[in-house]
């Protein structure tokens, strides 16, 4: 009998495919959204929904991570918690003004946004439609939220535009213009950073008056991971890039260095970029910057 009312659903599902002259399609506003708690979640703040799991997260600067609203509701980990979409005021983490309505806001935390150059992942928490005294509004309704995207075959008859991340395992064909979005900026004021996946494709900019230690990852990232490093602060700033293993680093007149560092002087503006062929990383200087090798 089970079985049998599965199939008269089914037929009836397939029936209401039918377009009729007139029908009575059932609405909602899209203003609340339940989903199962993947972590505690406490009333108020601000909720992201993780792609891997479908469940529901306080708002973070994670990887593919994508804001759904505030929490109405605290809940326990495993709980059914309550989400609404809407214009919130959250944390003004960085600097944002007036000028900066109608732009994306970036998260931050929960409880706070900042801009994209502040993020690592550039997780969008919607779009700023005012700043006050207090805080920003930012309307959840609106993120152009763009997650990774993996396509075996993709064919484009207009215009491609690549705005997030694009892996094609196999054909890619463009009738038209293939437009690669802007690449993205990462402020690094830290002393110490240690490169990974979520630094691949941008430009990392050293702004400290300090040496700064930045160990590239174990050998293994994807053969073409890239990313640039890109001196902004001042003469002061020395990084030195380590691999993470001996003799996996081909620097300038080097094919088995275990780092690099940068020479004394001018160098504001110096830049370099990484790219790993899959097992080692290859440094390309980009400015006129000296770099010294470390074997």
């Amino acid at each position: 009998m089970k079985k049998l009312n599965v199939l008269i659903m089914v037929a009836l599902s397939l029936a209401s495919c039918v377009i009729a002259a007139e029908r009575d399609t059932p609405e909602r506003d899209g203003q609340f959204v339940q989903l199962t708690a993947g972590a505690a979640i406490v009333k108020g703040e601000m909720v992201a929904i993780l792609s891997s799991d479908d469940e529901a997260y306080p708002a973070a600067d994670t990887a593919n991570y994508a804001v759904l609203g505030r929490a109405e509701e605290s809940a326990a980990v495993g709980a059914t918690v309550l989400i609404k979409r809407g214009v919130f005021r959250w944390t003004n983490g960085a600097s944002f003004d007036d000028g900066d309505i109608g732009k994306l806001a970036y998260v931050s935390n929960s409880v706070c946004v900042w801009k994209s150059a502040s993020a690592v992942n550039d997780i969008p928490a919607g779009r700023v439609v005012d700043v006050d005294a207090y805080g920003v509004w930012v309307d959840t309704y609106n993120q152009d939220v763009l997650l990774t995207a993996t396509v075996e075959n993709l064919t484009a008859t207009g215009t491609a535009d690549i705005t997030g991340e694009a892996t094609v395992g196999g054909t890619l064909t463009v009738t038209g213009a293939l437009r690669p979005s802007v690449q993205s900026t990462v402020a690094i004021t830290a002393t110490t950073l240690s490169i990974t996946s979520a630094h691949y494709g941008k430009v990392l900019l050293l702004n400290t008056n300090n040496t700064v230690a930045i160990t590239l990852p174990a050998n293994g990232a994807a053969a073409g991971s890239w990313f640039d490093l890109v001196i902004i602060g001042s003469d002061s700033c020395a990084p030195t890039v380590s691999a993470a293993t001996a003799d996996t680093l081909i620097a300038p007149n080097d094919a088995a260095a275990d780092s690099i560092t940068y020479g004394t002087g001018h160098r504001i503006g110096a830049a370099v970029r990484f790219i790993s062929t899959g097992s080692v990383w290859v440094a390309i200087n980009l400015g006129s910057t000296t770099m010294t090798v470390g074997t």
